[in-house]
């Protein structure tokens, strides 16, 4: 066979034997196995590691799994269509197939991808600190080129925060896990109570309901809270929820419900398109202190929340892996 290893030789035999054989119903299409040299080792794919455990929620998250060759979510559900029509679908529990590395995908293709991240840029809001600045360090005139320096606090824009933000031992965003980052997502919608009052919080009569429609929150998922929030991003004192006569206002989760997602979900992360993930109120940060602390990251100043469906979506949060960094500018994209 020339020089072809005895299990590739194998393998091409018993493959032709099989599809030659007479009074086979079909004759079949003769596989060809692409030859392997010797002392060269064999390409392994996702179909060669062993299979990881299979995690809370609904089969359809199973196929997504960070660094085992090109995503595909398997017999995802069109989230978008049903949201739109106001179907109580439940995509968690969408039966689905692993992705093997091989021509054999009996999966759905990825039609919608949304970007659920503000444009960073000199004067964004940030909370206690100076916003970013940005200046030319080249030009095309002069040097040829452009580039630029940018001045930023980590926790600027849409960005993560790092168990270290609050934690002592706590993961720098650089120790995060690759597999933490490429999340189901779960998106609770609080805007109409937000809308009557702005320190509303995302409590755990909320997770439940999303449950009861959707399925159970899958491990690893992030939960995002979608308040209307983002549309203020504009205007600093509006995003800020600066209130006459001093203090905040701004929704975020309520330091019972990260609790309660601490004791009994496997939740990856929390996300929130408001300034932070505790009340506007809050001057303690309780729920900085108990998530952070458990090990969990957050991301904050998300965008366009409702332009994704409550449930099916998968989000990649895309963080630079700064050393010893307590957070980061990160972009946020969901797909469908």
């Amino acid at each position: 066979m020339g020089g072809l290893r005895p299990a590739a030789h194998h393998l091409a035999r018993r493959v032709g034997a099989r599809t030659g054989q007479p009074g086979h119903r079909s004759r079949g299409r003769l596989l060809r196995v692409p030859p392997v040299r010797s002392g060269a080792r064999p390409h392994v794919g996702a179909g060669d590691r062993p299979t990881a455990r299979r995690r809370r929620g609904g089969a359809q998250w199973h196929g997504v799994r960070p660094g085992r060759g090109r995503l595909v979510a398997a017999d995802v559900r069109r989230g978008s269509a049903g949201h739109r029509a106001g179907r109580r679908d439940r995509p968690y529990d969408a039966r689905t197939t692993r992705a093997r590395g091989s021509d054999d995908r009996r999966a759905a293709t990825v039609t919608t991808v949304q970007d659920l991240t503000h444009t960073f840029r000199p004067g964004f809001p940030v909370v206690g600190y100076e916003s970013p600045h940005r200046a030319a360090v080249a030009r095309l005139d002069t040097d040829g080129f452009r580039g630029n320096a940018w001045s930023l606090i980590e926790h600027s824009g849409t960005h993560v925060d790092a168990p270290s933000h609050f934690a002592p031992d706590g993961r720098d965003v650089s120790e995060l896990r690759p597999e933490d980052l490429v999340v189901p997502i779960a998106v609770i919608d609080i805007a109409d109570r937000v809308a009557a009052d702005p320190d509303s919080a995302v409590i755990v009569a909320d997770l439940l309901r999303h449950e009861r429609e959707h399925g159970p929150l899958p491990d690893g998922a992030a939960v995002f809270m979608h308040s209307s929030w983002d549309a203020r991003a504009g205007d600093a004192e509006a995003f800020h929820g600066i209130v006459p006569g001093g203090g905040r206002r701004s929704p975020g989760f309520a330091p019972e419900t990260v609790d309660w997602l601490i004791e009994h979900r496997n939740i990856a992360c929390i996300g929130v398109d408001s300034p932070s993930i505790d009340v506007g109120s809050a001057t303690d940060f309780p729920v900085h202190r108990r998530w952070l602390g458990a090990a969990r990251y957050a991301v904050e100043g998300l965008a366009r929340l409702s332009s994704i469906p409550p449930a099916g979506a998968v989000g990649f949060v895309g963080v630079v892996p700064f050393e010893a960094g307590t957070g980061g500018p990160c972009r946020v994209l969901a797909t469908w």
